[in-house]
This record gives C-alpha cells, sequence and structure tokens, in this order.
C-alpha cells in the first residue's frame, strides 16, 4: 500500500507536504488543559501536525494505535517528556 504524500517542486527537487498553522488561543487552552507550558504545547502540536503531513491520522482506533505512540516517541526522544 502506497499513499501519496505532497507535491514536488520540479524547480528545486523539493516535496512540499503542506502547511502547519497553530492558533494561539488553541495553544494556550490546551496547554491549561493538559497542564504542561505553553511551549510544550506548541511542540506537541508541531509534531501531531508533521505526522499528519506524513498520512497518520487517529480518526479509528487502530489508526490512532498506530500515530499516538509514534507521536510519544518522536517527543521523548526530542527530549520532552509526554505520556499521553
Amino acid at each position: 500500500y502506497y499513499k501519496q504524500i505532497g507535491e514536488i517542486d520540479f524547480e528545486t527537487g523539493l516535496v512540499i507536504l503542506g502547511d502547519v498553522i497553530l492558533c494561539t488561543k488553541r495553544v494556550k487552552e490546551q496547554a491549561k488543559e493538559y497542564g504542561h507550558t505553553e511551549e510544550d504545547e506548541i511542540v506537541r502540536l508541531f509534531v501531531h501536525s508533521l505526522l499528519h503531513l506524513f498520512g497518520y491520522d487517529h480518526i479509528k482506533d487502530e489508526d490512532y494505535n498506530v500515530m499516538h505512540p509514534l507521536e510519544l516517541e518522536i517527543l521523548n526522544n526530542c527530549g520532552y517528556n509526554f505520556s499521553e
């Protein structure tokens, strides 16, 4: 199974996956809700967004069970201590 992601910029040869846009109001709300800093929430949402750009999703349980552990692994490997 192959899922095509992104577009190729033929002038540069780079793959354009998409855009990441974060709402600062939502960052503040979620940081407070989850009990961590706004900076940590920005990093968490950025990694989460990148995984979406790479084709991961979490709507179905089986997809969540793939995406969520990968998200935590990436964050923890980058020095962030997220458990959920």
